[in-house]
């Protein structure tokens, strides 16, 4: 988004062998009759002149393939205005030590660098 921020959180549902990582922004959000189609290749939100950033609609397609060839799923939830969050969902029992690195604690968490992506303009 120009303004606004996008978040990342992940949680470790041991009752239910499930590790979860949400990404959510503060963007323009996106419509219930988007939602049914934004997972397929090539589909996108907006399209033509009005589209803001570049894109050629793979990249949510290609996320749902390899979380469903990791017996995981993702799903959308979001509110035009508002913003959207997508929760990518996969099995973990712990096993790995995986998830016990989810309950990171702040300062651990305060050390990773991460820098926001930079938004590219479409040319008209």
């Amino acid at each position: 988004t120009e303004k606004g921020h996008v978040a990342i959180s992940v949680r470790w549902l041991k009752d239910q062998d499930r590790l979860e990582v949400d990404v959510s922004d503060t963007g323009q959000g996106i419509s219930d009759e988007a939602q049914k189609r934004i997972f397929q290749p090539f589909e996108q939100e907006q399209h033509g002149a009005s589209r803001s950033f570049q894109g050629i609609g793979l990249g949510l397609a290609l996320c749902s393939e390899i979380a469903t060839l990791h017996s995981g799923q993702i799903c959308v939830r979001s509110e035009l205005g508002i913003g959207t969050t997508f929760t990518a969902s996969f099995f973990c029992d712990g096993k790995m030590g995986l998830a016990e690195a989810v309950n990171a604690s702040p300062a651990d968490l305060a050390a990773v660098k991460a820098r926001p992506a930079d938004p590219v303009a479409m040319p008209l």
